[in-house]
């Protein structure tokens, strides 16, 4: 049995980067970006106005009289006529200057008097004015590569006329959940079985993560079993198993997975929940993760391994430790680490943190209210105040 760190070592060893695809921009959203964008062209692309206002050629266009308004220009439109000295012209937010503009006038600042202004301001050139080029000159870099993949650059994509990008693959995704006591949802259930819900919550929260699964369902015989999970392995990048990973008589994820040609590279690690967890590896590349079948412990370890391991091969940052004020007092009495859920809160004093209550690994909804892991050394008991480690779940904001 491994500790917490060397099992997350031996995990991220094999978390080797995707090759690069290219992708719509709306399936991009998430992924981490695999080039350099550059500007095609100078940003903004011509001189345009900042605000609704009056174009003017003069320094002085405050101290003359009415200026006569010889035209408008709306954005979208060429501004074809050139702006004279005692001229003004109408341009709205976003429309091209006319050539021999000095200084755009807010609205605000002149009085419009039928076809004329009056300038009620002092004038400095290049007011109200964005030049072209002065965000990005044309070839200039604006996202290294690396970068993820937020809504604002998709933004900054379809503004430069992209509809693609080149960002890091995604691994394709099998799903696995055994037990001959599971009935799917909607469906009636026997005196002795319950609801499947383990694939609807690593599905979930692989959604979460711009990801998606093939899912199959298995009962507890080993022929079966190493049947569909070989159907999954050929056709996935990776695959997750949910029970059957013990030492049970009806556990067949062990034996299915020496039949298949895979070795365990780590094969219980000292948590609670989560001391089942195996990685297995194969020659050719192909991984499967296999989680603890009671729901809480299924979650716990996904975030704990199976996050870090997608985020790595998908090029994106690992979350990370962070540190909390704890708000109860917590007794870990066991001799492995203890993840309890958790509520971490900021406030002005510092982050707090606020253990959910919980009734054990097997609760589907122990982790519903919680937005991180809380972490408690082996046979001690960490009092209210005392600074403790916390890591964030996927789904939540914590970062």
């Amino acid at each position: 049995m491994q500790s917490y760190e060397s099992a997350l070592q031996r995990v991220l060893t094999h978390a080797n980067r995707m090759q690069p695809e290219c992708v719509e921009l709306l399936g991009c959203l998430g992924h981490c970006l695999d080039e350099d964008v550059t500007a095609p062209f100078p940003i903004p692309r011509f001189d345009n106005s900042a605000v609704d206002g009056y174009a003017v050629a003069d320094a002085d266009a405050y101290r003359q009289g009415p200026i006569p308004v010889v035209g408008l220009v709306p954005a979208g439109s060429q501004a074809g006529t050139v702006l004279q000295p005692g001229q003004a012209i109408q341009v709205l937010t976003g429309a091209m200057v006319p050539q021999g503009t000095f200084a755009v006038v807010m609205q605000e600042d002149v009085e419009r008097e039928g076809g004329t202004v009056r300038v009620s301001v002092p004038v400095r050139e290049g007011q109200h004015i964005r030049r072209a080029g002065d965000e990005y000159k044309q070839g200039e870099l604006i996202v290294e590569r690396g970068t993820t993949v937020t809504p604002p650059l998709v933004a900054t994509l379809a503004a430069l006329g992209r509809t693609t990008a080149s960002v890091v693959g995604s691994p394709r995704i099998g799903l696995l959940a055994t037990g001959s006591e599971l009935a799917k949802p909607g469906q009636q259930l026997g005196p002795a079985q319950i609801y499947e819900s383990n694939s609807f919550a690593l599905s979930a929260v692989l959604a979460h993560l711009g990801l998606s699964a093939h899912l199959e369902t298995v009962p507890d015989d080993v022929e079966a079993t190493q049947r569909v999970l070989e159907n999954l392995v050929n056709r996935s990048t990776v695959v997750f198993t949910s029970g059957g990973v013990s030492v049970g008589m009806l556990d067949h994820i062990p034996a299915s997975l020496k039949k298949l040609g895979f070795e365990s590279d780590v094969a219980g690690v000292a948590i609670k929940p989560g001391k089942p967890f195996t990685l297995a590896t194969r020659s050719d590349g192909k991984l499967i993760v296999c989680l603890p079948g009671n729901p809480m412990s299924a979650l716990v370890t996904f975030t704990l391994f199976g996050w870090p391991l997608l985020n790595g091969l998908m090029g994106l940052p690992q979350p990370a430790w962070r540190t909390a004020k704890l708000e109860r007092d917590e007794t870990n009495r066991s001799d492995r680490d203890e993840l309890v859920p958790g509520r971490a809160n900021w406030e002005p004093a510092g982050t707090t943190v606020v253990p959910s209550p919980t009734v054990g690994s097997h609760a589907v909804a122990g982790l519903a209210s919680a937005n991180c892991l809380i972490r408690i050394p082996p046979h001690s008991t960490s009092k209210r105040g005392d600074p403790v480690p916390v890591y964030p779940l996927p789904w939540s904001c914590l970062s």
